[in-house]
């Protein structure tokens, strides 16, 4: 063997096992890349109004050398580690520590994205999937439309599943060999969600590892009670490794409205309406956007969520892709993938909430699964769980190349035979007698985005039916990462609008009423002055009305 060659079969295999990180690092810069201006800023929603001045003040005190226990900017003082959703101890705010704030605070946003990813691709390894089938399931997770609008609007929404995959690879390692240290590893892992803001994101995590080791047993006639001790331990070690967030977060609660527990209200708030599950599988349509005007607003309001479905979401996109949902479809024929299938349609039926039953029924099956509100946080899992069956589902489905061909073409087929319909004049006028302002701008909205979604979906479908028929006829091809790159790019298309910015300058001026209100009557050193006025105009006639809308938000701070 010559030198050349024995260098290239060395190369060759790194390469291989290389290639996955480069192509899911390749794919989180794309898809972020636009925030790294650094003329401008993540806003939407709660980012702007509540975490951008929160983290302001801890990035603040991390300057002088101290941890912002307590806020006294906020009524007569208000503790942060009580709240938890500041995240004050979770290893992300070492961030503001090495970076200027708007950099740092860009990172923590959007970093839990490419953990997210890291951690599934990780967990889809260890439950045997091929390297191409595990980066299927980091992009769909890491790239889905809950994890990104969550990583736009809501910090902790996003920073606490996107550690659930990591714990659960480390739980399942557990499993196959138990150990102190992994142990330890998977419980500290497991409390970090906790930590990040998100203890129901503990407790899902929980439920996940619980639930695949009890099944795991039962299907090897392994022992059951080895199972359930592995997971009650793990699950015990992660709350003693969280009592420094969970105490001081349980002892505020204790002395809230919240400690009687979810009202009826609260149940029905934020949940998935079953109108939207097709969001699933459709891009944009379903979607609410950062760019669309207050809901307010509804002289000029067309989107479907104030019109047919709901007037504020609590996840702006819930897309996973078409095509994903297809390849975990074909994880049927395995028993692991049965079980991850099945549970992500289980959690998906869940998180409408009331609407069809399931979520109710968890409520009363499931301990401590009814304390946590909002049932539409459960897609996050719902997600999860879709990706790592579709990552199983993708070397089944190429084993079954004649069998993905028939069901991505027919898929497609169905899609454009749908599109048609969706531009049929009898659609729209039952969208208009459905909707509750009955506004035909609106349907036409929703009409034209269903029809482009329909379109771009059987088009996706359409090249995946493709890839594995020339992978059939050519057996060279590497038709599963083409596949794979086809679904990412999908995601990335379709989550990159989430991360709208607003120019960061906003933030730093003075908001137009400390300025109105200094004009009235001048600064007042030493004491404090009430000012109420309900007619005050407290933001700029003809400002866009994401600027209009965050400066709203912006005036109470």
């Amino acid at each position: 063997m010559s030198a050349g060659s024995g260098l290239r079969s060395l190369v060759r295999p790194t390469l291989r096992r290389l290639l996955p990180a480069f192509t899911g690092t390749a794919a989180f810069l794309i898809l972020v890349w636009p925030v790294f201006d650094p003329e401008v800023q993540l806003f939407f929603r709660d980012t702007g109004r509540l975490y951008y001045p929160v983290k302001k003040y801890i990035a603040g005190r991390l300057a002088h050398g101290e941890l912002a226990f307590w806020d006294p900017w906020v009524e007569s003082g208000i503790s942060l580690l009580g709240q938890m959703s500041p995240g004050l101890l979770h290893p992300w705010t070492l961030l503001y520590l090495v970076f200027p704030f708007d950099l740092a605070f860009k990172l923590n946003h959007l970093l839990p994205l490419l953990l997210a990813g890291v951690g599934t691709y990780l967990l889809a390894r260890r439950l045997d999937a091929s390297r191409t089938g595990a980066l299927l399931a980091a992009l769909i997770f890491g790239g889905c439309g809950y994890l990104v609008s969550q990583a736009a609007a809501n910090l902790i929404y996003a920073a606490g599943p996107a550690g659930v995959p990591l714990a659960l690879e480390r739980f399942i390692a557990l499993l196959d060999k138990p150990s102190r240290g992994r142990l330890l590893a998977a419980a500290a892992l497991l409390a970090l969600c906790a930590y990040a803001g998100e203890p129901q994101s503990m407790l899902m995590g929980g439920l996940i590892g619980a639930a695949f080791a009890v099944a795991r047993a039962l299907s090897r006639r392994g022992s059951l009670p080895r199972a359930a001790g592995l997971a009650a331990a793990w699950g015990a070690l992660a709350l003693a490794l969280s009592a420094p967030v969970a105490l001081p977060a349980a002892s505020q609660l204790l002395r809230s409205k919240r400690a009687a527990g979810v009202n009826a209200i609260e149940l029905k708030l934020f949940a998935v309406s079953p109108r939207r599950l097709p969001g699933l599988f459709l891009p944009n349509a379903f979607d609410d956007s950062p760019n669309a005007p207050w809901p307010g607003e509804v002289a000029t309001d067309t989107s479907p969520f104030r019109e047919y479905l709901d007037d504020t979401p609590f996840a702006a996109s819930i897309y996973l892709g078409s095509a994903a949902l297809l390849l975990a479809c074909f994880a049927c024929g395995s028993r692991k993938g049965r079980f991850f299938l099945l549970g992500g349609l289980v959690l998906a039926l869940a998180a409408t909430g009331e609407n069809l039953g399931v979520q109710p029924l968890l409520n009363r099956m499931i301990p401590g699964y009814s304390l946590f509100r909002y049932a539409e946080k459960t897609v996050a899992f719902a997600s999860l769980l879709f990706a790592v069956a579709a990552a199983l589902g993708l070397d089944a489905a190429f084993r079954r190349k004649r069998a993905l061909i028939g069901a991505s073409a027919a898929a497609a087929a169905i899609f454009v035979t749908a599109t048609t319909a969706a531009r049929a004049g009898w659609f729209h006028d039952g969208l208009v007698a459905a909707g509750t302002r009955h506004s035909q701008a609106a349907a036409t909205a929703l009409a034209e985005a269903v029809a482009f979604a329909l379109r771009q979906e059987a088009a996706v479908l359409a090249v995946v039916a493709t890839v594995a028929l020339v992978a059939m006829l050519w057996p060279r091809l590497p038709g599963k990462a083409v596949a794979v790159a086809v679904c990412g790019a999908a995601l990335v298309v379709s989550a990159r609008p989430q991360l709208a910015t607003l120019p960061v300058q906003l933030f730093r001026d003075t908001p137009p009423l400390a300025e109105q209100l200094t004009g009235i009557a001048g600064p007042s050193a030493g004491r404090w002055r009430l000012y109420v006025r309900p007619t005050l105009e407290i933001y700029e006639t003809g400002r866009d009305p994401r600027w209009r809308t965050t400066e709203v938000a912006l005036e109470p701070l």
